[in-house]
């Protein structure tokens, strides 16, 4: 049994076992125990189910590297120290202005634990041969491609059980001209997030292998993506996908993806009847926020956080900004900044400061300039893919705190970690990119 566990490749598994399980978790904690806060022991341990499999995880990790090398940790480099500082600082100057443990707890849970993750895949990556990567993410991506398609079912065939589930859940119930989609993941922002990547890793791949199922599931996801109405998911994917058709240079194939992703989003628009005055709301709504014009809620949202880190330069405290604070400080005389609910940026630097969220930035930099250099043309490449999504994300974060959804934020910083562990072996090696 021990044996077993300590194989690397039953880890990768079980990684994407748990970020398929993450992503059905939020239901099933609401169904045993409801979506309120934990108030027993029982609702207290059911709740901590996924913080327990992600420290179990890096245990195991920390065993391998020692098993197979000598030593627990991997040979540090100028991103993993600057990471480190980053949970450092954020840990301690956070927890330390915070000083509310409560909320120091739920902070490191939603934001800081789930970067873990990056280290687990820095110890096991080097093990692994870009082949296993390739079938790890592709399994997660098929994951949730069968999420959009359930998502639909419930949108349009069993609309009744989806009522239930959002009841259940407490869950967000906005519309744009339409019902906005939930999906599993009980967040329109959230749901969006997930299609943008699934989305920008099928249209990707498509250019050099294409199947049925691949197809169908382009198709949902892109469905599914438009009726999440997720301004940040839609620009983030439309930005990142136009830099990848365009850095690898199939017009051919291009064409007949763009034909697929644009016949689902007729097919869609007619179902729901979303006119194109509607759609271009979408591409509007956002030049309104980008123009800081006055009457945009957004826009006030961003003027009060801002004005909120001139207040308080190194930040509130872990708990004291973003959903965090807004769920438990919205209504008190404690000091916060919960209205920086709809921007990462804005949030981490109410969270931890000017210095806190410049940290994040530098790190990102430093990352984009080691693994560009690794990335070739002319084949569909996980590390172009990965890239892709960071430039995807760091959109999506100008007008959300997706970095702040658990799963999503895990599967984040697993894939940054594999991006690094590829960029580092490839420039080493100086070998080609793997084509598919």
């Amino acid at each position: 049994m021990i044996r077993s566990l300590l194989n690397t490749a039953n880890v990768g598994w079980f990684i994407i076992a748990s970020f398929i399980f993450g992503t059905i978790f939020p239901t099933l904690r609401a169904v045993l125990i409801g979506s309120e806060g934990s108030t027993s022991v029982i609702d207290y341990a059911i709740s901590a189910i996924p913080d327990v499999i992600t420290l179990f995880i890096f245990c195991i990790s920390l065993l391998i590297h020692k098993e197979k090398t000598g030593n627990y940790f991997f040979s540090l480099n100028k991103r993993d120290y600057i990471l480190i500082f980053i949970l450092a600082y954020s840990l301690i100057v956070g927890g330390l202005i915070s000083g509310d443990i409560k909320l120091i707890v739920y902070s490191v849970r939603m934001t800081y634990l789930p970067m873990l993750f990056y280290f687990t895949a820095r110890l096991l990556g080097s093990f692994w041969e870009e082949e296993f990567v390739f079938k790890l993410i592709k399994t997660f991506m098929y994951w949730l491609g069968i999420t959009a398609i359930i998502g639909l079912l419930l949108y349009f065939v069993f609309d009744n059980l989806e009522e239930q589930l959002k009841d259940i859940v407490h869950a967000n119930k906005g519309e744009y001209y339409i019902e906005r989609l939930n999906s599993i993941y009980h967040a329109p922002t959230l749901n969006g997030s997930y299609m943008a990547m699934a989305a920008l890793f099928f249209l990707m791949l498509w250019h050099f292998s294409i199947n049925i199922p691949q197809i169908v599931f382009l198709f949902a996801i892109s469905a599914s993506l438009l009726l999440s109405v997720s301004r940040g998911g839609i620009i983030g994917f439309i930005v990142s996908a136009s830099a990848g058709i365009v850095w690898i240079r199939r017009w051919k194939s291009t064409v007949f993806v763009g034909f697929l992703v644009l016949a689902s989003v007729w097919v869609t628009s007619l179902a729901v009847g979303l006119s194109f005055n509607n759609l271009g709301w979408i591409f509007k709504s956002t030049a309104s926020t980008v123009k800081m014009e006055e009457g945009v809620t957004r826009v006030g949202l961003w003027e009060s956080a801002y004005t909120n880190i001139k207040d308080k330069p190194f930040g509130y405290g872990l708990g004291k900004s973003g959903w965090i604070a807004y769920r438990f400080l919205k209504d008190s005389d404690e000091s916060s900044s919960y209205t920086s609910t709809d921007g990462w940026y804005l949030k981490q630097a109410n969270e931890t400061g000017i210095i806190g969220v410049l940290s994040y930035l530098v790190f990102f930099a430093f990352y984009i300039v080691h693994v560009f250099p690794a990335v070739k043309r002319n084949s569909f490449d996980l590390l172009m893919f990965i890239l892709l999504l960071l430039f995807q994300v760091l959109l999506v974060c100008l007008v959300s705190n997706v970095l702040d959804y658990f799963t999503f934020n895990a599967v984040f910083w697993f894939l940054l970690a594999l991006g690094e562990n590829m960029a580092s072996k490839r420039l080493a090696e100086k070998k080609p990119s793997l084509n598919r």
